[in-house]
């Protein structure tokens, strides 16, 4: 009878098994010098809150350090595509020199850098849907602080490009709900993909894959959606292939077919337009200061997506700045802004105080 009253005293504080951000398993691989990296399989939550799990990477020093010593940032990928072989901890290696994450390394930092959701395990991966990639971001730092060798504390600061900005976005948001247990220092979105109705109201061939990619993801999340009110049936017939194809060859599937393919603007459709304003970025104020970073020569999220970003987090009462890089495009702005994102990460981990370009 002792001994099972020891037993429950000793138990009944620990989370389930299965609770979200509870490490499955990680497996330590090849890295580049001064750099360990795992590649992890943990336990999260989909927009309807079943149980699954989610693959990623785990960063950090080769030095060690006090346990729960070290601010983590939560990373999140841009758009990979929906084929689990897209999925970022395939190529551990390649992602270990990514320079922004090197560098963070190199000045003490872990990353937790989540696959999202369907991204390399089972299911299709909800591209763009930021309910289920910011519970992605949120369990991989969870899932980072169980393996002691990183000295990852609760502290964090997430970061992401493209995709992975809105998701970013979306961590800070979910946090006081979702996981009231990490202590969020910050958030840097860059080139983010935030107002996804205007977004997926661009009617060019060039983006018709992306829109055909949004479709396909977001009736992953929510089945109810009427994909036929924006899909003409020669393209949904075409499912099964995108659901298994990365990126770069989706858009390149579609680029130049027929514009009457796409029956309907997603953004024209109630149903639609519901769940897109559902994740879109900004409808719930972040508690913590978020800097926005945009290229204006970005061919991919206009930057007029992040001014009106950063209006709709002023009026939240967010701590908002807004920094624009001349002559950037979509994929060089993370370069040409790498000394000042690692500046405000490291500002944020201090405690100092953010500007705001908020009046």
């Amino acid at each position: 009878m002792i001994l099972t009253i020891l037993a429950w005293a000793c138990t009944r504080d620990r989370p389930p098994a299965d609770a979200p951000g509870r490490l499955i398993r990680a497996q330590q691989v090849e890295s580049v010098p001064g750099i360990r990296v795992w590649q992890v399989l943990y336990h999260s939550r989909s927009v309807d809150n079943r149980p699954i799990q989610v693959s990623g990477l785990v960063l950090a020093p080769e030095e060690g350090s006090e346990p729960a010593s070290r601010t983590v940032v939560a990373w999140g990928h841009g758009s990979e595509g929906l084929g689990d072989q897209c999925a970022p901890s395939r190529f551990p290696v390649e992602n270990a020199k990514l320079p922004i994450l090197r560098e963070l390394v190199a000045r003490g930092y872990v990353i937790a850098a989540t696959d999202y959701e369907g991204l390399g395990t089972p299911g299709i991966h909800p591209w763009l849907v930021g309910q289920s990639e910011g519970r992605g971001m949120l369990d991989a730092v969870r899932a980072a602080g169980e393996i002691k060798d990183t000295g990852a504390s609760k502290r964090f600061v997430a970061l992401g490009v493209s995709q992975g900005g809105g998701a970013a976005l979306f961590a800070g948001e979910l946090r006081p709900a979702y996981a009231p247990d990490l202590e969020l220092l910050g958030v840097v979105a860059v080139a983010p993909a935030a107002e996804l109705v205007a977004l997926a109201s661009q009617r060019t061939t060039a983006f018709f894959g992306a829109t055909v990619m949004g479709v396909f993801g977001f009736s992953a999340a929510y089945p109810e959606l009427p994909v036929g009110a924006i899909l003409a049936p020669e393209v949904i017939a075409q499912r099964d292939w995108v659901e298994n194809q990365c990126a770069e060859q989706i858009i390149q599937r579609f680029r130049g077919v027929p514009l009457e393919l796409l029956r309907a603007d997603p953004g024209s459709v109630a149903s639609w337009t519901a769940v897109l304003t559902l994740n879109t970025p900004g409808n719930t104020a972040t508690l913590k200061p978020v800097l926005v970073i945009h290229g204006d020569r970005d061919e991919v999220v206009p930057f007029a997506v992040s001014e009106v970003l950063i209006q709709r987090l002023c009026s939240k009462g967010v701590t908002a700045e807004l920094r624009r890089y001349q002559r950037a495009d979509h994929a060089s702005v993370i370069l040409e802004a790498q000394e000042e994102i690692t500046s405000w990460i490291d500002e944020r981990s201090k405690g100092s105080s953010a500007a705001s370009s908020c009046r």
